[in-house]
């Protein structure tokens, strides 16, 4: 019999019977058997120790010996891989270590320097999470970025992967880690087909974690599990058969099955791995599909469609080229970002009247194009206008905003501004150059009239000594 982790039965050396237990069915394909265990770790470890990615976190990881700094750099690199992918982390990771190198320098550092450093990485709210989290060690930890995960949890912006991550690859400490990757793995070997944004299934896949995560290695396994997830066992198709631990993978094993020959043979297949009632089997409305093979796993909910939004936005500029740009607020979408003037389109009020509160009291926008820009679960569609104002405008700030800036082009594109900002700039200034460049040519071609540019070209020199 097995025992209780986290509310789940957690199986040692199991015989291959179906067990039915509290809720539902608790099949032993859904565990790991200490056989199947000890192939995990072994195998998944030396694959690691010959496969692994050198990546500039885990190179601290491995050799330095100030225990700060070493949680600090492994805090950091998870926080910037959340939602981003590691090529594009490395180089946003080694210009963050020169500026901020401790918690200390961190601490001491602004959000315009944070968001400056982060900008092009998006989902901005993750360095801001970091500023506070290093001002909070520094204010009441002492300066100590904490060994534990219950304690690096109370750290703003770490949430659970997060503390288990730094605590076992930092600090050595024995729990298991789930992310995406290790989700898919997970769910994979252990032929897990219920809906893993259900909490009870994931529940399940953290307990799988912490069941077999190394004891000696545990910040070394769970990279590796995740390598594994990154490198071999794909969401598309995955490279089974360079697996290292394919032989315990349940998932590989089923699509490896013989197809029946009848339609019972068919129907006892299909129970080998599928359990009437089982609430991490896959469902019946969503069985098996052949040609999917391990792609049938994980199971995940569709996604909900990507609302649209459409705005207007205004480069609002002087003669001496300084545009005005405002601060957003401190919460929400882009919080702390700059952008120009800017309303949604399907607003009450409309952009006229939204202009006048700024105090412009034109309408004479020059329509520069469109711009579209995809959030993960916003479209959005940008209006772009140009207007010009007098010097001696008197602009109002927006009571949903903090602070208002007129910028140079030069400190605009090194400003803090979203990415969708400083795409409509970038259209600005083509819509600016389409109509500037006919201007140039047909100055070109009027100077070239009044220099003589349209009578015969004159002979060359060579000309006079050719032979007649």
């Amino acid at each position: 019999m097995g025992k209780s982790v986290f509310g789940v039965i957690v199986w040692g050396t199991m015989t291959r019977k179906t067990v039915k237990i509290a809720k539902g069915c608790t099949h032993e394909l859904h565990y790991f058997s200490t056989e199947e265990i000890n192939i995990f770790q072994t195998c998944l470890l030396a694959w690691y120790s010959k496969n692994k990615r050198r990546l500039p976190w885990r190179e601290i990881a491995e050799v330095e010996e100030d225990e700060n700094k070493r949680g600090y750099c492994v805090w950091v690199s998870e926080i910037m891989l959340q939602q981003t992918q590691v090529a594009t982390v490395i180089s946003y990771y080694n210009r963050w270590m020169e500026k901020f190198p401790t918690v200390k320098t961190l601490s001491q550092g602004t959000l315009e320097d944070v968001h400056k450093l982060w900008a092009g990485l998006g989902y901005y709210s993750r360095g801001t999470r970091l500023l506070e989290g290093a001002k909070k060690i520094e204010d009441q930890m002492n300066g100590q970025v904490p060994q534990s995960s219950s304690e690096l949890i109370k750290i703003p912006g770490i949430g659970r992967y997060t503390a288990c991550a730094v605590a076992s690859i930092a600090y050595g400490e024995r729990k298991g880690v789930v992310d995406g990757n290790v989700l898919r793995v997970m769910t994979r070997l252990r032929l897990i087909g219920s809906d893993v944004t259900n909490q009870e299934t994931v529940e399940h896949i953290w307990s799988l974690a912490d069941q077999v995560v190394d004891q000696d290695r545990p910040g070394d396994f769970n990279q590796a599990v995740m390598e594994l997830g990154a490198a071999v066992c794909l969401p598309r198709n995955p490279l089974c058969a360079a697996c290292p631990i394919s032989s315990i993978c349940k998932a590989f094993e089923r699509t490896r099955i013989p197809k029946p020959k009848n339609k019972n043979r068919k129907e006892k297949a299909s129970s080998l791995y599928d359990i009437e009632d089982c609430h991490l089997c896959l469902p019946k409305e969503n069985p098996f599909v052949t040609a999917d093979g391990v792609q049938n796993y994980p199971r995940k909910k569709k996604k909900t469609a990507a609302r649209e939004q459409k705005y207007f936005v205004y480069i609002v500029h002087k003669k001496e080229k300084e545009f005005l740009v405002f601060q957003r607020p401190s919460e929400g979408l882009f919080a702390n970002l700059w952008e120009f003037p800017c309303i949604e389109a399907d607003e009450e009020m409309k952009d006229s009247i939204f202009l006048e509160t700024i105090g412009i009291k034109t309408s004479a926008a020059i329509k520069c194009g469109e711009t579209f820009h995809k959030l993960s679960h916003i479209n959005q569609y940008y209006i772009v206008n140009e207007l010009k104002v007098d010097g001696d405008s008197q602009i109002l700030l927006p009571s949903t905003h903090q602070k208002m800036e007129w910028l140079t082009e030069e400190k605009i594109k090194s400003s803090v501004a979203s990415t969708a900002m400083k795409k409509i700039f970038q259209e600005w200034k083509n819509k600016l150059e389409k109509t500037v460049k006919p201007e140039i040519r047909r100055k070109r071609k009027a100077d070239s009239k009044i220099s003589g540019g349209d009578m015969k070209r004159q002979p060359s020199i060579n000309s006079f000594f050719k032979a007649e």
